[in-house]
């Protein structure tokens, strides 16, 4: 049962990580479509957000791996 849930767990930390990366990319390039004059400001307010939830990150518990994850739990865009 142990093995299944690491496996399970991997699984879904592969898939979490993948999409991080998918979302990075398609904020690049909303950025620099609808706002070419602000895509420095907006970038790096997204990551302050991102560096915001990495120092939240052992408050919540959630592995390193889990970028897209602890984004939304560290921060107030996935409170709901």
């Amino acid at each position: 049962m142990d093995a299944a849930l690491g496996a399970a767990a991997e699984r879904i930390a592969a898939v979490v990580v993948e999409q991080h990366a998918a979302t990075s990319a398609l904020a690049e390039i909303v950025l620099s479509v609808f706002f070419p004059d602000q895509r420095r400001s907006l970038s790096m307010w997204y990551e302050f957000v991102r560096l915001e939830a990495r120092s939240k990150r052992s408050e919540q518990d959630v592995p390193a791996e889990w970028p897209d994850v602890a984004f939304w739990v560290g921060t107030d865009c996935g409170a709901g």
